[in-house]
């Protein structure tokens, strides 16, 4: 039972945080500043998946999946912080419950867009 438990924190420490990354800063966008984890993006034929987190009054950190063929995203999972620095919100939004939105032009996807689709050959 113990090598079990063992098992479990050595397997919970291996997993990668979204609070451990390498935060890229991309601009800054009508409710804060943005950044970007590249090293997260994950992808899956023209769907890239990538955490990203805005800083403003609630800093956001937020796991989003880009269509690079079709020019759509979406959220699947948040984390919204107050102003201390404690945890406000969690959202998980699973598949069939995703709200896919077209990118719009200079905004932060449109930015993501450029980061992670253009250097794989979308236009």
């Amino acid at each position: 039972m113990r090598i079990i438990i063992l098992l479990i924190i050595c397997i919970f420490f291996l997993l990668p945080k979204p609070s451990s990354s390498d935060w890229n800063y991309i601009g800054t966008f009508g409710d804060g500043d943005y950044y970007i984890d590249s090293e997260t993006a994950k992808y899956e034929g023209a769907i890239v998946t990538f955490w990203w987190k805005v800083k403003n009054a609630e800093s956001k950190k937020v796991k989003t999946t880009i269509n690079c063929e079709n020019k759509l995203w979406t959220i699947k999972d948040a984390f919204i912080y107050k102003p201390d620095g404690s945890l406000g919100a969690a959202v998980h939004i699973i598949e069939r419950n995703l709200e896919w939105v077209e990118i719009a032009p200079n905004s932060a996807a449109e930015r993501w867009y450029e980061l992670l689709c253009k250097e794989r050959g979308y236009p």
